[in-house]
Parts: C-alpha cells; structure tokens; sequence
C-alpha cells in the first residue's frame, strides 16, 4: 500500500511513487543488438529506482500522519469519481 506524503521540494501531497531509473526503450535496443549490454542494463533497470514524489519525482519527501494520509485518500477517491 503506497503512503501519503508531502513532497519538500514541490510541496504538493498526494501518495507516492516507485520510479525506475532509465528506459525500457534502450533495453530493448540494447538486447536486440548485444545480448550481454542489454541483459546487464536490464537488471540494473529492475534492480534499481527510488520511491518519490507522483507530482516532480523528488526523493525528498516526508510522511504525512494517519489522519491526514486518510483525508488524502478521501480527496483522491472524491476526485476521481466528480
């Protein structure tokens, strides 16, 4: 389950990210024209990435308490049926 968080350097609130670092795009060129780059690059593309902010992708962020993660989640599910 992601968590409510408050991003410091946008400060924006919402829930967070997972966020892999690189491109699957180049994983595939890579594996389609040298087998071996394309297989290391890969497993650093799984292997590797950051949870983060949804809104600027910072790792910078802070945790909000229960209750206010649970107004989040409220605001969220309001917006997503208006």
């Amino acid at each position: 389950m992601r968590k409510a968080v408050c991003c410091t350097r946008c400060q924006s609130v919402g829930l967070i990210t997972y966020m892999r670092n690189g491109s699957p795009r180049v994983g595939l060129l890579l594996l389609c024209l040298f087998v071996v780059p394309g297989v290391l690059y890969f497993l650093g593309y799984f292997l590797s990435g950051h949870w983060g902010c949804n809104t600027c992708g910072s790792r910078e962020v802070v945790p909000l308490l229960e209750r206010e993660s649970f107004q989040v989640r409220r605001m969220q599910a309001e917006e997503r049926l208006a």
